[in-house]
């Protein structure tokens, strides 16, 4: 075991200071202090070169997250909506969720390269601090650099949070964007197909066409009350009420709106003076939506 050259002490084996004097032994094969406290400054230098990812580093970083969620919303607007152009969004998007999910894979974006080398460098840095702290670690510079640098790396750190919760808070404003534009287009487009249905009813004239065209709409058409109520009120108009009748007991009563449909035709029964047939029809709707709004028939004929 070395003695120490200045008190004549024993040397710790893997110690190059003295835990007496505090003199530091250094052997000609062993870097000095001076070269480890340089070595340290190096490594600094290095992190400090590595650029804290930017706004468009950040958020192509976390699109591999989000950008498959874009996806799977516009799918379920366009299956929704059936609009064109969500369609075509939602597989724009599909193709941009493979391409950022391939480059995620491979880790060739900047803010993934970035990462790497920071990573790399801290992790030689911590290896060097501990050598520096076994050898050097009584020397006050030494304990003081290494103090500084590890202040200095983590406000690197920090930065690198700061940007990364920057991102996530812009990504999150933007998916509520896109939510938002994508439910008022889907409801836009849903108005105009309500409205361009009931008028397509309104300008025809024929009550049996009207009928027809009903029974070969889609189910969705179909669900639209206003529709089912327009077509009940032309076929009273036309003085048909027998067909009026048999229109709603086959096609309307149990959907939503049947009330609406069955008041109309009652009371186009009652407003005739004809009693006796708004009886008998009200004793055919049986089997309303709700059981409740069968009373509420049956109160029209106090």
């Amino acid at each position: 075991m070395k003695r120490c050259p200045r008190c004549n002490e024993m040397l710790p084996l893997l110690s190059k200071v003295c835990p007496v004097c505090g003199a530091v032994v250094e052997s000609e094969d062993s870097p000095t202090a001076e070269d480890m406290a340089n070595s340290l400054e190096y490594i600094l230098h290095d992190i400090k070169e590595i650029p804290v990812p930017g706004f468009m580093a950040g958020m192509s970083r976390l699109s591999v997250f989000i950008v498959p969620i874009i996806s799977i919303f516009l799918l379920i607007i366009a299956w929704i909506s059936s609009a064109g152009l969500f369609w075509i969004l939602f597989f724009l998007s599909l193709i941009w969720s493979v391409w950022v999910i391939v480059k995620k894979f491979k880790g060739t974006f900047k803010a993934d390269i970035a990462e790497r080398d920071f990573k790399k460098l801290k992790n030689n840095y911590e290896m060097t601090a501990r050598i520096a702290k076994r050898d050097f670690g009584e020397n006050k510079e030494v304990k003081k650099l290494l103090a500084d640098i590890s202040t200095q790396i983590s406000e690197v750190e920090e930065s690198w949070n700061r940007e990364i919760r920057k991102n996530i808070f812009i990504w999150i404003a933007i998916l509520a964007v896109i939510i938002i534009l994508s439910t008022t287009g889907t409801c836009s487009v849903s108005s105009i197909v309500e409205e361009n249905t009931v008028s397509e009813v309104v300008d025809k004239s024929d009550w049996k066409e009207n009928v027809k065209a009903y029974l070969s709409a889609s189910e969705q058409e179909q669900d639209n009350p206003e529709y089912r109520l327009t077509i009940v009120n032309e076929i009273i108009t036309a003085g048909q009420m027998s067909e009026a009748e048999k229109f709603f007991l086959d096609n309307l009563m149990g959907k939503m709106g049947d009330m609406e449909c069955a008041k109309a035709i009652a009371m186009a029964y009652i407003n005739n003076g004809d009693m006796d047939n708004a009886k008998t029809f009200v004793k055919k709707c049986t089997a309303m939506r709700y059981k409740s709004d069968i009373q509420k028939l049956e109160n029209l004929l106090k």
